[in-house]
């Protein structure tokens, strides 16, 4: 319509030019939009030239960023305490590690840190040892999401109790006189998952031991095995170390294993076989921190032990000896049976494929007798199975 009336202008100057304007006017008014009527402002704002910046209508942004700055700083006291506190424990053990090894520390003389939690040292130069790997492994105190999870779980799970860990690993030389053998001292809270989890206790019974604190458990293959290491390390008696109050709250564990701690796949080869002296410890505080030196050098004594002669009976030496063969014995069929089952599955996926291919080159009618003709098959199996229940 409105190009008629445009053309119409166009066609007659006179007659249309007053008629066009007014259209023109006309759909100016309705196309453009209401004028914006400054809304007077109250509240706080802070002006620099045209631009204005009022707090008040940035919210949801204020409380993100803060947020994130508190996120932030959780994130940075956390890692700060998680670091005190593990060289706050190397600082106070560097001593000690300094007259038993040549080699403390490494080159760089530093402790290798793996992220915010995580403490490595690797200790190598003593008589009868290999190396020591000694792992500190905190709290996720830089995670606030991570710390809030464990508090909870720690109100459903109330023998849930999230701890700082500090493992020394002790690996042994190959020693002729001492047998490999399995033995340790666990904590009861310790003892269930450590049980569950730990293949090697497998080799051992648990028992309670004269002399020893009522909440720790002895695991020994044999009696004389216990009694001979309690006797052979009283220059640092053990049990009486346990006793004190300074030790026995950071003590968790302690192994002597010639075993691995998850069940192998197969036989080890005797190139990869060690034996182990493993410590484990709850991570004292940085002003305790010298509370754990006693029992790291109880460590020590036992590895002197295992790498002279330990005296055991005859009889508990052909034991543990005919122990680790059965076992042995039982890893070979476990190996076997596994590699058979793997090479009749390539066999039935085999002869499935090949199935397939010779269906897929078969007419449409072929296999529809094909496939008839399995479904029988099926048929008379399954009621042959039905047959032998009853």
């Amino acid at each position: 319509m409105f190009l008629f009336f445009l053309l119409l202008g166009l066609a007659s100057p006179a007659l249309g030019q007053g008629f066009v304007s007014d259209v023109l006017k006309n759909i100016g008014k309705i196309s453009s939009p209401p004028p914006i009527q400054p809304e007077e402002w109250d509240g706080l704002e802070f002006r620099y030239g045209r631009v204005v910046f009022r707090p008040a209508q940035f919210k949801i942004e204020a409380a993100f960023l803060g947020f994130i700055l508190v996120y932030a700083v959780v994130w940075l006291l956390g890692r700060r305490q998680n670091h005190l506190r593990a060289m706050a424990w190397f600082d106070a053990h560097k001593a000690l590690l300094e007259t038993q090894f040549s080699n403390p520390l490494p080159k760089t003389g530093l402790i290798v840190q793996d992220g915010p939690r995580d403490f490595f040292n690797y200790s190598t130069g003593r008589r009868g040892l290999r190396a020591l790997h000694t792992t500190a492994q905190l709290r996720p105190r830089q995670d606030a999401l991570s710390m809030l999870i464990d508090f909870c779980w720690t109100l459903y799970d109330l023998k849930y109790t999230p701890k700082d860990e500090i493992q020394l690993d002790f690996t042994l030389q190959p020693s002729s006189g001492t047998p490999g053998l399995v033995w340790a001292i666990i904590k009861k809270d310790e003892m269930t998952n450590m049980r569950r989890e730990r293949f090697d206790l497998g080799f051992t019974k648990g028992a309670e031991f004269a002399g020893l604190p009522d909440d720790v458990y002895v695991f020994s293959e044999a009696a004389d095995i216990t009694e001979s290491l309690l006797k052979y390390t009283s220059n640092l008696p053990l049990a009486k170390l346990l006793h004190s109050d300074a030790a026995h709250k950071y003590f968790r564990s302690l192994f002597i294993t010639d075993q691995p701690a998850e069940r192998p796949e197969g036989v080890i080869p005797a190139s990869e076989r060690f034996r182990h002296v493993i410590l484990t410890l709850d991570a004292p505080p940085p002003s305790d921190a010298a509370a754990t030196i006693p029992l790291v050098e109880i460590c020590f004594a036992l590895i002197d032990v295992l790498d002279s002669k330990l005296p055991l009976r005859p009889e508990t030496k052909l034991k543990l000896k005919t122990r680790r063969e059965e076992v042995e014995e039982e890893l070979k069929k476990e190996a076997r049976k596994e590699k058979d089952d793997e090479q009749e599955e390539n066999k039935r996926l085999a002869k499935k494929k090949a199935e397939e291919e010779k269906l897929a080159r078969l007419s449409a009618t072929e296999q529809k007798k094909f496939e008839e003709k399995e479904r029988k098959k099926a048929l008379r199996r399954q009621q042959g199975k039905l047959v032998s229940r009853k």
